[in-house]
Formats: structure tokens, sequence, C-alpha cells
């Protein structure tokens, strides 16, 4: 059996998981049978200042979700990796065919595609009303700017998040090489200095 433990959230409370033989338990309670998974996602999303990562796994239309939501490097956010990784490297084990999907989907996918819909239109309309002279000339270039940045924004976030294209996929099998790179971190200080030391006296 397997145990992990971390904190979804700053001020949320540490959650007790554990893995043993393909049954994911969370504080005691039967949270998934991995003998019934079909698929799985892994996704990450940053906000400004908020950082968001999430497990899903599938069996059919049913999602179980393992987030977290502290960024890399925190400790929480390493348990959380490792717990995916123990997952991920089960899941192999039973089916290495298994895929398993990379980047935000569902509901997600849907809302970033509409924030970046309804900021290109916002865009637009700024820039349709300065070509129209809609616009003082004193603050043209602000305008120009301005609603030139809305379109590239809502442009390039509808595009990578769009309802309709599949997401990148992998096998379990190669997946879970990925997530065990991902949740190991290096202590700084338990690393050697490179070359020699000085001498010490021999008298």
């Amino acid at each position: 059996m397997q145990s992990f433990e971390f904190k979804a959230a700053l001020l949320a409370g540490r959650k007790q998981w554990t893995l043993d033989s393909g049954l994911i338990t969370k504080d005691g309670e039967p949270f998934c049978d991995l003998g019934r998974v079909d698929r799985a996602l892994f996704a990450e999303m940053t906000v400004r200042y908020t950082h968001s990562e999430w497990f899903d796994l599938f069996h059919g239309r049913t999602r179980y979700r393992i987030t977290c939501n502290l960024p890399d490097g925190d400790e929480h956010n390493m348990e959380f990796k490792r717990l995916v990784s123990a997952i991920t490297t089960e899941l192999a084990a039973r089916d290495p065919d298994l895929p398993v999907a990379f980047g935000a989907g569902g509901g997600e996918r849907k809302a970033m595609f509409t924030i970046g819909l309804l900021a290109f239109v916002f865009g637009a309309i700024i820039l349709a009303a300065l070509m129209m002279g809609g616009v003082r000339d004193s603050k043209a270039m602000f305008a120009m700017l301005f609603g030139g940045g809305f379109v590239l924004f809502g442009a390039l976030t509808g595009w990578t998040s769009r309802p309709w294209a599949s997401l990148p996929s992998l096998p379990a099998s190669t997946a879970r090489e990925i997530f065990a790179r991902l949740a190991v971190q290096e202590d700084p200080s338990s690393a050697e200095p490179k070359g020699e030391g000085p001498e010490q006296d021999k008298g």
C-alpha cells in the first residue's frame, strides 16, 4: 500500500490518499477502482497568480478528479505529482495502451474558448471604432495597442482552447515515465560540491 498526503489548496486541510491493489481511497473512503478506468487526463492552468493542476480518471462518463492548486515546487504539489505517478504506473501495469490525455478539457476548455472569443470580439470592436474615426487622434495609438492586444490574446486563447480539437494523448506506458520524472525533486542541499576540497595538514 502506498500513502500520500497533501493539501489541494492553500487554505484547505490535508487529505490522506492511499493506493492499494488498484483501489484509491481518500481519507479512508473508497474513491476510485483503477480496474474500471478506461482513460485519464492531466491538465494544468495558470491565470495571473492562480495555478491549478488536476488529474481526471474516467469510467465511461463518470469522472474522478484529483486536484492541487499550489504552484510547482511546493511540497504539496510534489506529493500530488507522486500520487499521479503511482496511479499511472498502476494503470500502465494493467493496460499499457490506456490513453492519458494532456490539456484542459470539458467545461474548462469551453470556458477558456468563450473568454478568448469575447476578448477577440471586444478588441475587434475597438479597432473598428478606430478605423471609423470614432476615437480621438490623441488616443488613437493607445486604442490600437489596447484593441490589438485583446485581438491577439483572444485569438490565441480561443485557438488553443477550441473545443472541437482533440487533446494530445500518450499510452499509459509512456505517460508513467513523464510523471515519474515530474514527481522527482532534487534537494539542492544534498548535492555535493564538485572538485577537490582544500588539502588538510598531515602534521
